[in-house]
């Protein structure tokens, strides 16, 4: 097994199979000294591909560890992973509840296209968000990891990239305290969402606060769909982004942040006489999120955020989908399990199917929604009309009914850690867990016993030994 200690900044994982450039299948880290980037010869800005002139300062450091026996499968090899990380102090034991967390994201309020100017369009008040709250409480589900979106002045998209004040038409401060009390007093989590690294044009001033590459041109992201209200979005310089999660914490510290992009985003800034390296953005995070009072939660944390993360948002729940991987295996799930709490992917947004329940059940991942009180209707001509259906009272009977299945399975094995996932024969899954309990998985369209229990068609079986 290969760990990537240093140099990881400037690494890319590489794979390929055999017959291709060798006789063997093969996987390997690179590590680029120079990269290479579009050098504009003409003022219109095309140019020529060139190696970058000065090299990344890195010292690539990998350790090796000869594995045998069951050690030397992909569970074996996440154990011995996981233990390293904890000996680090990288990972820590979990909370362990009663009953697993449903995460619930609520959209507030964003900008709508309008013909002068766009307007404000409220999706969901704190009164409405606390209804959504209470309702579900009276279903049976208190264990909330909220997170409140669109919540500054402006919205989502109308908020200036640095304002931290409430919109008052979706609610004051004091408005989201009494929400994370009621929250909290069932067991639940209240977070306000920020995205430090990450604005459209009309949110900042590119010259002072966007990214400039090797190329001389500002970092951004360009969606093909013209008809988007903000089809670019650029990245923000790594020391505006310090300091909007200071003040962030500053001014709110009364309430935990979600913060986007910032986990899996690492970038460095080129611009004239204020060069910021990848190493230099990765520090300047760390600290600044090691300096806040409470944990944040992070959509997609990279490995040096682990330590400092509350949630974990969105993990991965397929593969690459690359032709020649041949299935998908919970490596970071076994790693993860018993030490943070994971998120999927919103099942209202796809992720909804049986057999995306049952894997859920599989990789001990928790369900997540986003929601709104407003119609879905009401997206329409706005930055959220990719999200095609989000009201609630639309969601909230498979709500109930996703949470309870995975409730059902989850629940028994809170705060345990995974000891072996393994394929019994295509379709029949086993994950054993350290307190005694087996869960089997079943995605075929039969019925399969085991230990004098049966585990239903597409469903699964939970098994204390």
């Amino acid at each position: 097994m290969a760990v990537l200690k240093n140099g990881v900044e400037y690494a890319t994982i590489t794979a390929n199979v055999s017959g291709i450039t060798t006789n063997y299948n093969w996987i390997a880290a690179r590590f680029d000294y120079r990269q290479s980037y579009m050098h504009p010869t003409t003022k219109s800005g095309t140019g020529i591909y060139m190696p970058q002139e000065n090299i990344n300062l890195i010292q690539p450091e990998i350790s090796y560890y000869f594995l045998t026996g069951e050690e030397a499968n992909y569970s074996g090899m996440a154990i011995y992973y996981r233990n390293l990380l904890e000996e680090e102090g990288i990972l820590s034991s979990e909370r362990i509840d009663a009953t697993i967390p449903l995460r619930i994201d609520v959209l507030g309020a964003d900008v709508k296209k309008g013909f002068l100017y766009n307007p404000l369009k409220i999706f969901t008040t704190t009164n409405e968000a606390e209804r959504m709250v209470t309702e579900l409480s009276e279903i049976g589900i208190t264990n909330l990891t909220l997170t409140y979106l669109g919540w500054q002045k402006g919205g989502i998209n109308g908020a200036k990239f640095s304002e931290l004040g409430f919109e008052a038409n979706v609610g004051k401060e004091k408005n989201y305290i009494a929400l994370k009390e009621k929250i909290e007093a069932q067991n639940g989590r209240l977070y306000l969402y920020l995205d430090p690294v990450s604005a459209n044009t009309k949110q900042i001033s590119k010259v002072r606060q966007a990214v400039v590459t090797l190329s001389k041109t500002y970092a951004l992201t360009k969606r093909a769909d013209k008809q988007l209200m903000f089809p670019e979005t650029y990245f923000i310089k790594p020391s505006v982004t310090q300091k909007l999660i200071q003040d962030s914490s500053e001014k709110l510290g009364s309430i935990p942040l979600a913060f986007d992009n910032i986990g899996y985003r690492l970038y460095a800034d080129y611009t004239r006489n204020k060069w910021i390296t990848r190493q230099e953005t990765r520090y300047l995070i760390i600290e600044q999120i090691k300096a806040s009072e409470y944990a944040p939660a992070l959509y997609q944390p990279n490995l040096y955020l682990w330590k400092y993360t509350g949630e974990y948002y969105d993990i991965p729940m397929v593969n690459s989908q690359y032709l020649f991987e041949t299935d998908t295996v919970p490596f970071m799930q076994i790693v993860l399990k018993g030490n943070v709490d994971y998120y999927a992917p919103y099942s209202n947004q796809g992720y909804y199917s049986a057999n995306s329940i049952l894997k859920m059940i599989e990789y001990g991942t928790y369900p997540s929604f986003i929601v709104a009180a407003a119609e879905n209707f009401e997206l329409i001509d706005t930055p959220q009309v990719d999200l095609f259906t989000v009201n609630f009272n639309d969601w909230k009977g498979s709500i109930q009914n996703i949470y309870f299945q995975i409730n059902e399975s989850l629940s028994r094995v809170e705060g345990s850690k995974i000891l072996e996932h393994k394929v019994l024969m295509p379709g029949i899954v086993s994950v054993k867990y350290d307190n005694g309990i087996t869960i089997f998985v079943n995605y075929t369209s039969t019925d399969y016993s085991v230990e004098a229990a049966t585990v239903p068609a597409l469903g699964f079986a939970v098994i204390e030994r």
